[in-house]
Order: structure tokens, then sequence, then C-alpha cells
């Protein structure tokens, strides 16, 4: 049997680069590997204490001094982070549980060793362990300096670019969050303090039984199938599917048992659902998603008040119908219920981007690496 060469040369490469990649231990292409140090003041940032102090996945505290200097790559020592790898730069002192490296090309380094996956180099069967001196004689592929720096930059900009739309997630994540708590009247309040132009009116306090009908469904899980032609709506953030459907229309389903107050799903169209799931429809007075809305920011408090404590957290049907709804006029809450369901489409739109960088950066990093 012929024995299968190892690769040489990456599926992918830049314009004019044909040279062989070479075995080089990690560290003859890195300045400094080493493990920090204990023994620190931990203080907020301050003008007496500017410089970060480097734990195994981010800053923990800071201090009046520094003890390294520089870019640097760095791991937690010993856990379960151990091999998961974040960059830095500046002036800091690193903590004992902390692995760091420092070179001249750390962009080309950074996604290299994010290949390799420095968790296969874990010791011990407790808790995984990352060992500075082992890192030293890791052997690792490398090019020549000039395709390192290319390569280098074309992952720093796809870095760049995924810390770019993890942000814009994370703005409109906190976006919508503020709102939710500026749109909609807080305890004791008849009107929200964040409202559309032109509404001046107090809102009402109703319960959900006067605006709604509230029904459990009649299937069980075994009822689903791989291949169904509608949704079906069990105990949890999964939808399978199923062959049948007993509502047509828009409707609000929540579980009555488990994570109360944390699923909520929307639909308008046919569909089945579990037995053990409510379904909220014929909306009366009040707008489908100013009330889906709604019970995101408040029914948890609710239900949690009221559970019916078994083996797992549980909810009864006039509890449900009981649960307070402070209603505007319709034409407010329409208003409403649209402001979060774009916002929830661009928060959707953000993640999917981000997903799609972050699987683009994945795909590279086994083309362009050896």
């Amino acid at each position: 049997m012929v024995k299968k060469m190892s690769k040489v040369v990456p599926d992918i490469r830049f314009k004019n680069y044909i040279e062989i990649w070479e075995v080089i231990m990690l560290k003859d292409a890195s300045s400094n590997i080493g493990t920090g140090r204990s023994s620190f003041a931990y203080n907020e940032l301050s003008k007496e204490n500017p410089f970060a102090i480097l734990g195994s996945t981010s800053i923990i505290g800071y201090d009046n001094d520094y003890d390294h200097a520089g870019d640097f790559i760095l791991t937690a020592r010993v856990g379960a982070n151990a091999g998961n790898l974040y960059r830095y730069s500046g002036k800091v002192k690193i903590s004992d549980n902390t692995v760091f490296i420092q070179g001249e090309n750390l962009s080309f380094l950074y996604p290299l060793l994010t290949y390799f996956n420095l968790k296969k180099l874990s010791f011990g069967t407790g808790q995984p362990l990352i060992k500075a001196s082992e890192l030293k004689n890791l052997k690792l592929k490398l090019p020549s300096f000039n395709e390192q720096k290319k390569v280098g930059e074309f992952f720093k900009g796809i870095d760049e670019i995924i810390k770019l739309q993890q942000q814009l997630l994370n703005e409109h994540k906190q976006l919508k969050k503020a709102m939710l708590q500026k749109m909609f009247p807080q305890k004791g309040e008849t009107v929200p303090r964040v409202r559309f132009a032109k509404f001046t009116d107090n809102w009402e306090q109703k319960e959900m039984g006067e605006l709604t009908e509230i029904k459990t469904g009649k299937k069980d899980v075994q009822d689903a199938t791989v291949n169904g032609a509608y949704p079906f709506y069990i105990r949890s953030d999964e939808i399978k599917k199923i062959d049948s459907y007993s509502f047509d229309g828009e409707a609000i389903l929540i579980p009555g048992e488990g994570r109360l107050g944390e699923i909520f799903h929307y639909i308008n169209g046919k569909f089945d659902f579990h037995q053990r799931v409510y379904k909220i429809s014929d909306f009366t007075d009040v707008s489908a998603l100013f009330l889906l809305y709604f019970m995101k920011l408040k029914f948890k408090r609710h239900a949690m008040k009221y559970t019916v404590k078994a083996t797992v957290d549980s909810l009864r049907l006039p509890i449900i119908k009981e649960f307070k709804v402070i209603v505007p006029n319709i034409v407010e809450q329409e208003k409403i219920g649209n402001f979060f369901k774009q916002l929830d489409e661009t928060i959707t739109l953000h993640q999917k981007k981000l997903e799609t960088y972050q699987e683009l950066k994945k795909a590279m990093l086994q083309k362009m690496f050896v």
C-alpha cells in the first residue's frame, strides 16, 4: 500500500506563491512564549491603574504597572478554555492561568493556531492543560514571510468584518431591550415613556381572557412527521413538522410547562400544536404582534408567580387568562407591534450575516493552511 503523503501546500493560495510550506517549531516562528504570574492588585480602570491585567479569556482587572508590552495571542493554561485563543495589544500584566505568544507576524499565527486547534495539546484526564513548554516545540507548516503577511492580512480583514457584524448585532439587541422597557408602561404607570407622535391617551388594563381565545392542542410529539406539510409547535424552541393542521390564522403559542415565559412562537397560517402548548388566537381589540411583545416583556414574572410546581414548572388555563395586559388604542398597538417586528427582522438579518462570515472564515481556514 502506498502511504498517502501529507499536504505541503494549501488548496487556496495568493497568486505567484508556489513554494512548499516548511515545518517549523512555534518557538522559531515567535519571539516569546510563556506563562503569566500571580500576585496582582485587581483594580477598576482609572488614571492610577491604566494597565490591563489579562486573564484566560479577557481583561480581568487593571494595575498601576505592567510587565509585558506588545502584541499577544493568549489562551487559558488550565480549564475548559485551554486552547481557546484571543488577541490583545498594549502594555499589560498577565495572570498565572494564562499562556501567551508574541511574535512579528501574529496576524498569520493567530488563524494558523486556530486552524491547528490547540485543544489537541491539552494534557490531563481532569482539567484540560496547555503547557508553554509544549507550545514551544509545536511543529507547524509555514510559508515564506511575505506569504504569511498576505494570509494574515486576509484573515485580519475577515476578523474585522466579523467584529463589526457582531457589534451591529449587539447594538440592535440592546436597542430592542431598551425600547421594550420604554415603549410599554412600567409597573403602576398608565402610559409608556416613549410613544409615537400624536398618541396621548392613557392605556387600559384588561385580562388576556377578555382579549383572546386560549386553547391547548390535541397532538403529541409522536404525531410529528419528518417531511410534514405544516409546522407543529411543541414545548420547546424547536418547530417540528406534521401532515395535519388544526388551526389556520394568526396565533401566539407558548408552552404550558417547562421554560415558562421564555418560549414564544408567532404564526399567521396553517399549523398544529401539542396538547401542552397554549394557542392564543381570535384577538379582540388587541394586535397579536403588540400582545406578543408585551408578553415577552411581562409574562415570565406572572408565569413564575403562579406556576404549579410538579416535576417542572406548569401553568393552568385560568392563570393565563388572568394575565393583566395594558393596552392603548388599536392603531397605537399596531405601530408598536410593527416597530418590534421590523427590529426583530433586522436582528435576524445581522445574525445571518454574522453566521455567513463565520462560516466563510471556517472554510478558508481549511483551505488556506496545511
